[in-house]
């Protein structure tokens, strides 16, 4: 009888443990875990820039860090409307869709029910400066991001894990731009950038 009660014990301790691990998306979307059901835009070109659905494919809870330490690159797989649609995006964090997570007091998370569409949002950035912003009538799928965008994508995941209060958005989209080589006049074309968050673009684009 005892060694049942502490077979019982084991599997009630490793389910708790597992249900307690923080997964990262992308890693797990990799391994087929967590699906993207699918993703659009609402017409923002940065900040919560797009909603879609995640499915967890596995029997247990899962819980996923907000902050994305793997960036999710966004291809545009909607038909050309004109010679400036099909904005690519990249996505660092992600929420529930009313923008809201959970937290174990030391780690920022949502939860993933087992086999259940879990609706959120992810703050996102565009990639290409001389495109529109994506509609909620144009949907993506999860592509390889370009090495460009590697470094700059790793300080604005570093700064917002570190300030997550800061205000960042406009100083991260100076520096996903800049990293591809647009100019700051040519940004400034687009979005409005104080001095100091100029010079910190300036600096996560090198």
């Amino acid at each position: 009888m005892r060694s049942l009660f502490f077979a019982l014990f084991l599997i009630v301790t490793s389910q708790s443990a597992l249900a307690q691990i923080v997964h990262e998306l992308h890693d797990e979307i990799d391994t087929g875990n967590i699906e993207l059901l699918s993703a659009r835009g609402n017409g923002n070109a940065s900040g919560t820039t797009l909603e879609g659905f995640l499915i967890n494919q596995t029997e247990d809870l899962m819980r996923v860090n907000i902050y994305l330490t793997r960036p999710l690159f966004f291809v545009n797989d909607s038909p050309f409307v004109n010679d400036r649609s099909r904005q690519n995006m990249i996505a660092s964090e992600v929420y529930y869709d009313d923008g809201d997570y959970l937290s174990d007091g030391r780690r920022p998370f949502i939860e993933l029910e087992p086999g259940i569409q879990t609706e959120v949002r992810f703050v996102a950035y565009s990639v290409d400066l001389d495109k529109v912003s994506p509609t909620a009538q144009e949907n993506f799928s999860i592509g390889d991001m370009p090495g460009s965008l590697t470094s700059v994508m790793s300080s604005i995941n570093a700064l917002a894990y570190a300030n997550p209060s800061m205000e960042i958005t406009a100083m991260a989209q100076a520096a996903i731009w800049l990293a591809q080589g647009e100019t700051l006049d040519e940004i400034k074309t687009k979005i409005e950038i104080t001095e100091a968050e100029e010079g910190l673009a300036r600096y996560f684009s090198q």
